[in-house]
């Protein structure tokens, strides 16, 4: 499902989710994958976000994280997957771009030097062609610029730049895989009533004791 807004479930199993807004579920997430632009809410008691894949660009919640079986569960905190795309491929288009520009470039120099030995007296035939070459190199130059910023927006965008927050209100189990940028924290041993804090600027998540 693609979904433009929030998504208001009593339990989510075994699908795919794309959601513009928030996700907020009663009683269970399990074995899904769902890409949310907003924050996941586990919100009744006993609740459980177990096994698959969750991107959120906000916060996760739930009363229990994980599992007892050791099925993986992997948690994307702070993550814009649609703006991360984009970057990837702004820069790839921006190293294009750039070889291009330099095969132009070269092109550019050699009509300089070319006018130069001729004094100015450039027949009719090469001032055409070469306007064709001055234009395309200007065109470039000014698309160059172009996807610069756009490089520039995706590579700021790709990533939440407030702090956000894995909360398990009874039980976070050893095996889940909590990825926030370019730092991945293993849960190695079950904890209760915890919440971890993610931030930029953070080598390592901060602890908190979850209160209600």
């Amino acid at each position: 499902l693609n979904i433009g807004g929030d998504l208001q479930a009593v339990y989510v199993d075994n699908s795919k989710l794309t959601v513009g807004g928030h996700v907020i579920v009663q009683k269970s997430i399990i074995a899904s994958e769902i890409i949310c632009y907003g924050e996941v809410s586990v919100t009744a008691s006993h609740s459980a976000l177990s096994g698959g894949e969750i991107f959120a660009f906000g916060s996760v919640s739930a009363d229990q994280i994980g599992n007892r079986t050791g099925v993986l569960t992997k948690i994307y905190l702070g993550d814009h997957p649609k703006n991360k795309q984009y970057y990837q491929l702004s820069v790839k288009e921006l190293e294009q771009v750039e070889k291009d520009l330099a095969k132009l470039k070269e092109k550019v120099v050699k009509i300089k030097e070319y006018v130069q030995r001729m004094r100015g007296k450039i027949p009719v035939a090469k001032q055409a062609e070469f306007r064709v070459i001055y234009k395309a190199y200007k065109d470039q130059v000014a698309l160059r610029e172009r996807v610069g910023r756009q490089v520039a927006e995706f590579r700021e965008t790709r990533y939440n730049h407030d702090p956000v927050r894995l909360i398990a209100r009874d039980t976070l189990f050893a095996g889940v895989e909590i990825h926030y940028r370019d730092h991945v924290e293993k849960v190695n041993a079950t904890q209760t009533k915890v919440a971890m804090r993610f931030a930029p600027g953070l080598s390592r998540p901060e602890l908190e004791a979850w209160k209600k």
